[in-house]
């Protein structure tokens, strides 16, 4: 009986040391793809409707300006124009906007991109909603592009004098920290490293080391949606 509980012991143990040797830990970064999104909203007689506009959210619900959406503020929100359409950009700094490390096996730690709503409002109420994750993945696959003067500093949500004394950047991270647990999860990380790109970039202009606005090309996504 004592032989056999070691032999049980010892097969477990050969077990766990071969899960462990196969669970390895990726380390992984990624970024969501510079693109322009034009949204048509139509009726059932294919009239466009106007009165809409974009609200992004993370998987909780937190309202997430400036990024993934670039032009996304507080005071510029995408609506539907004259045109009849929701235009909207992401761009991105470096290509390289979040990431992590990820247990193959166990899916511990941080295996897949930050989750991001785009939802469409008309008078408070939801009419369509999508995942941005999936926008950026037709972005990749778009055959028809866009130029678009791009002027940066209109982008940049740090502004160094909102915020006095000599930890202002301290008091700005916090404010990304929406679920107050005194630390930056996935999503809000890449949304605090945006925010740094874009001040960092407003720098650079300010010192004459880059244009203030540039020609960008856009992969552009279109759709039309139909709300009943």
């Amino acid at each position: 009986m004592k032989i056999s509980t070691i032999t049980v012991v010892s097969l477990a143990g050969i077990v766990v040391v071969g899960l462990i040797s196969f669970a390895q830990v990726a380390i992984w970064d990624g970024g969501f793809a510079s693109a322009e999104y034009q949204f048509e909203f139509v009726d059932g007689t294919g009239e466009s409707m106007t009165d809409i506009e974009l609200r992004v959210e993370d998987e909780n619900g937190n309202q997430c300006l400036h990024y993934p959406v670039t032009d996304y503020s507080p005071h510029q929100v995408p609506k539907v124009t004259a045109e009849g359409l929701l235009t909207f950009h992401h761009v991105s700094y470096s290509g390289i906007e979040f990431g992590g490390r990820c247990c193959n096996l166990f899916g511990i730690g941080d295996c897949e991109a930050p989750v991001f709503i785009c939802r469409f409002m008309r008078d408070g109420m939801e009419v369509y909603r999508c995942r941005f994750n999936d926008l950026s993945w037709a972005a990749r696959h778009a055959e028809d592009s866009v130029s678009r003067t791009w002027t940066w500093n209109d982008y940049c949500p740090l502004r160094r004098d909102d915020v006095a004394g000599a930890h202002w950047i301290e008091n700005e991270r916090a404010a990304y920290d929406k679920d107050g647990d005194g630390k930056l999860n996935i999503a809000e990380g890449a949304a605090w490293s945006a925010a740094i790109s874009a001040f960092d970039r407003s720098g650079y202009i300010k010192r004459g080391i880059r244009p203030e606005s540039e020609r960008l090309v856009f992969p552009v996504v279109r759709r039309t949606i139909e709300i009943n």
